[in-house]
């Protein structure tokens, strides 16, 4: 793997999608075969305990079975070989019984993928909990609402960790469906009608699915791979997601704004600038997700495949998935820590709120006098008021209290709540509630065992 790999892709996502794990995912393939083989009376028992003993990647030489498996120019082959090998002679006839590379390379892959999405649920359980805490603990830690990147009405940053979560915890749901129902296991022989083993292929099935822990799917799928898609799309939309999170957190730690800051005092800031204080986790983020959403175009493009067995379009679907589930816990491990070393400045969100001199509160004037005059009054009234204020440089409030016709209108304690803050945050505090405990009944949501 290249230096950016290692910069972008944690060290646990890369031993998963790492050249012995795929060995060895193969080789937990034509195990279980052998065993749910043995179980039915299709091979010996004798054989299938022979082969299940050879099949840990230790074995073998992974260096020459890559070399081997470009000369082949599919993983399967040499390894299909080089444990046929190294069963005893008297076995080795039983060794990938009925089966075909594409079996074996196809159910290691969802093997792989299964492990990739266990360690992103986890990882993803951790920056809900995060985020979580962040909505709770700022609750009243009013802010600027953002939009079009302009100032529009108060919020809470305890309202904008919730929004955090709640994504995060949809995230949490999908993945989890995925991998309990689109993850199957590949049994087709040669050509996807398992002839070889005598009509009993459909009762191996489920047998050999519930041994690897994968779904057992209506029948094979060698051509057929919208479980690919799924996988994708599910997989591909965490890092945006995540994205979308340290977005917010970069623009919030521009000079101009300092609302949040990552704290990376033993981290250096730059090669030419000792005053900079980069969101380098964030920035990690985002780079990932970029990679990581050209993946999920690719192996889109590649569902449209020929006959029973497609010419290079399923061959590349292994390096493509490996590379999503490398950006995506890139994408999720690097928020997770900057979320972990998140500085929140409450002072500095408060001062940025009073930087259009009160006119984030227009909306609540409105509604104040909307119950007097009606709300297309009470609009042109309020737009009036705000378009002197910004001709004349004067503060919101201070213009409205000497306008008569608000004053008229509102006395001094109407239009002092009215243009408070803190008291124009609606349901926030629901809306955090509410996002805490879809988190929390997402995240201990039984596992259930994929249907087998």
């Amino acid at each position: 793997m290249s230096l950016t790999h290692e910069v972008l892709a944690p060290t646990p996502m890369r031993a998963i999608f790492s050249a012995r794990s795929q060995v060895q995912h193969m080789l937990d393939f034509e195990a279980a075969l052998a065993r749910s083989e043995a179980a039915l009376g299709i091979i010996p028992a004798e054989a299938a305990t022979a082969i299940v003993a050879c099949c840990s990647s230790d074995r073998y030489d992974v260096a020459d079975l890559a070399e081997r498996a470009r000369q082949a120019g599919t993983t399967a082959l040499p390894v299909v070989q080089a444990l046929t090998s190294a069963v005893p002679e008297a076995h080795r006839r039983w060794v990938h019984w009925g089966s075909t590379t594409q079996d074996v390379v196809d159910s290691g892959l969802m093997l792989q993928a299964a492990e990739g999405i266990d360690l992103l649920l986890a990882w993803l359980a951790e920056v809900g909990t995060l985020t979580a805490r962040l909505a709770d603990e700022h609750r009243r830690s009013v802010m600027a609402g953002r939009g079009f990147l302009r100032h529009a009405l108060p919020v809470t940053f305890g309202l904008k960790a919730a929004q955090w979560t709640v994504g995060v915890a949809d995230l949490v749901h999908r993945l989890r469906r995925t991998r309990n129902e689109d993850l199957a296991v590949q049994l087709g022989g040669a050509n996807g009608t398992l002839a070889s083993l005598g009509g009993r292929g459909h009762e191996l099935v489920p047998l050999l699915a519930a041994d690897l822990g994968l779904v057992a799917p209506v029948m094979p799928w060698h051509s057929v791979r919208d479980r690919i898609g799924h996988l994708a799309g599910t997989v591909g939309i965490v890092a945006p997601i995540m994205a979308k999170i340290a977005r917010d957190i970069g623009l919030m730690m521009q000079t101009e704004v300092e609302e949040v800051f990552e704290s990376t005092h033993d981290r250096p800031a730059s090669t030419a600038m000792p005053h900079k204080r980069n969101p380098v986790e964030a920035m990690t983020v985002v780079a990932c997700a970029q990679a990581a959403s050209g993946l999920v175009g690719a192996l889109q493009s590649g569902l449209v495949q020929e006959h029973e067995r497609s010419l290079g379009s399923w061959q590349a679907e292994p390096l493509l998935v490996a590379d999503l589930f490398l950006a995506t816990g890139g994408a999720v491990e690097a928020l997770r820590n900057s979320l972990a070393h998140l500085e929140v400045r409450p002072e500095a969100m408060r001062r940025n709120l009073q930087l259009t001199g009160g006119l984030v509160m227009s909306e609540s004037v409105v509604y104040a006098l909307a119950g007097k005059v009606g709300r297309t009054e009470a609009f042109r009234l309020v737009d009036d008021a705000v378009r002197a204020a910004r001709a004349s440089g004067t503060d919101f409030a201070t213009h409205l209290a000497a306008e008569p016709a608000i004053t008229a209108l509102l006395d001094l304690d109407e239009l002092s709540q009215a243009l408070d803050p803190y008291g124009y945050l609606g349901s926030t505090d629901h809306f955090i509630d509410e996002a805490i405990g879809h988190l929390d009944a997402v995240l201990h949501e039984e596992i259930r065992t994929p249907p087998c």
